[in-house]
């Protein structure tokens, strides 16, 4: 066996490992929330034209969403959805590995890291991932979004010309890069704009990084210029009724404190690393510090949203996870007590990693339970022609992170009748434990 499969083998048995437990998860996990309304919004023109100018600038994101969702088959939607999470995972393992680092060790140890990390940091783990409509906004996005990242480190290194549709293509990418996510697309693109100033004044006369930043910056200008997210700012008077230098002091004095302190997790294992002098060449400490940097840039962007929920945090968590993932590509420490500590902390976050896993195993695994419960339910009520039809909320199991484990609690009581095609209204109702029967969901009822 040569030296290459020695390598990879353990990473892909490691990468299908991986995709083999967020599947689990992922098929068990009903549809809900807004998963209904991109359901039913379709990816015609003139739906998708209509959502742009009327609610959001996310346009990749919302036509992805409803393009999965519209196949209506919930086994091909979650393990699009599994194999996007994996695919982020790698993405993000794969980022620093371009040039004579393309072979770096620890390459099997800093994936399933990055992997552990990224479900233990997130501090909305269901939404952001388990989710669809969620996930194709803070997931699959960030798939394209940096994906590209790592092709324009590459070109930027690049010592040869590339090929005119290779360019093209980085180009055609490079603008739907920028249209993928708000805080995200203006911390890249600051970050490009200056990497490619400063690559210009060393004598690098790279033309094609000024080619990609500006596709990029129309992504980007797309997105936030959309008729769509001035509308929708209506919904958030709190926000819009505060002066300039009071939304800023809101930002800096509350919510940037708060939101670091739900991502705490991933900034504890970068910390801790950075604590284990892995004796980083100059190249890796400017990388790592680059995405360190890059994480808190893109908290300060969100002095400009109107809300700040848990979710909206996953672009930065991503950031902090590039940043491990320099950090263990350039890892050089050669001393006993280094490796031992590397060692000790992966064996703390698995461990950490399992029981989190196993919790939510058995709550989701009991969430798909009640939605044969509440679909049984529902087809009985139209069957029979009810005008209104109460079910049962979902009811979650112990979980280590309960803020971020459950998914998205949202009841659309709108959309729901249009998607079963009845005119029944809709509701739903608290209840105090798991059920497995209608009668018992009833006798739980809150």
């Amino acid at each position: 066996m040569t030296k290459f499969q020695h390598v990879k083998l353990p990473l892909l048995l490691s990468t299908l490992f991986c995709f083999a437990l967020v599947l689990r998860i992922e098929l068990w996990t009903p549809m809900h929330s807004d998963d209904y309304t991109y359901t039913l919004k379709g990816i015609s023109f003139d739906a998708t034209l209509n959502h742009y100018m009327n609610w959001s600038g996310r346009f990749v994101a919302d036509f992805l969403s409803s393009a999965v969702l519209g196949v209506n088959n919930h086994t091909f939607s979650t393990t699009f959805n599994a194999f996007a999470f994996v695919a982020l995972m790698t993405t993000i393992w794969w980022l620093p590995r371009f040039g004579e680092k393309s072979n770096a060790p620890n390459g099997t140890l800093a994936f399933l890291l990055i992997f552990c990390t990224y479900w233990l940091g997130n501090p909305r783990l269901g939404e952001t991932s388990f989710w669809i409509v969620g996930s194709a906004n803070y997931m699959w996005t960030n798939v394209l979004h940096f994906f590209f990242v790592g092709l324009f480190l590459r070109e930027a290194s690049a010592s040869v010309p590339r090929s005119f549709l290779r360019v093209c293509a980085t180009l055609a990418l490079a603008t739907i890069a920028g249209w993928t996510n708000e805080n995200t697309s203006v911390t890249t693109l600051a970050l490009m704009t200056l990497y490619t100033a400063y690559d210009f004044y060393r004598g690098q006369r790279n033309w094609k990084l000024l080619l990609y930043v500006a596709g990029f910056a129309v992504g980007t200008l797309l997105l936030i210029l959309a008729p769509g997210n001035a509308k929708r700012l209506v919904h958030f008077p709190e926000w819009t009724d505060l002066t300039l230098l009071q939304q800023i002091q809101m930002h800096l004095e509350h919510r940037m404190s708060t939101a670091m302190g739900r991502i705490w997790p991933a900034i504890a294992v970068l910390l801790a690393l950075a604590c284990m002098r892995p004796n980083l060449s100059k190249a890796g400490q400017w990388y790592v510090s680059l995405f360190a940097g890059a994480a808190f840039i893109s908290l300060l962007a969100f002095v400009a949203a109107p809300a700040l929920p848990r979710r909206s945090l996953n672009g930065t968590l991503v950031y902090l996870l590039a940043a491990i993932s320099f950090l263990l590509t350039y890892w050089n420490a050669k001393s006993s007590n280094s490796r031992l500590a590397l060692r000790v902390a992966v064996v703390v976050i698995a461990a950490s990693f399992t029981l989190s896993y196993v919790l939510i195993y058995r709550s989701y695994r009991d969430i798909a339970v009640q939605t044969a419960i509440r679909e049984q339910i529902i087809q009985e009520a139209i069957a029979r022609g009810d005008a209104h039809i109460d079910v049962p909320a979902f009811h979650f199991g112990p979980l280590l992170r309960s803020a971020s484990d459950r998914f998205d609690d949202y009841f659309d009581y709108g959309s729901i009748p249009r998607y079963y095609r009845t005119s029944a209204t809709f509701s739903e109702y608290p209840v105090r434990g798991h059920y497995d029967s209608i009668e018992k969901a009833r006798a739980l009822r809150h």
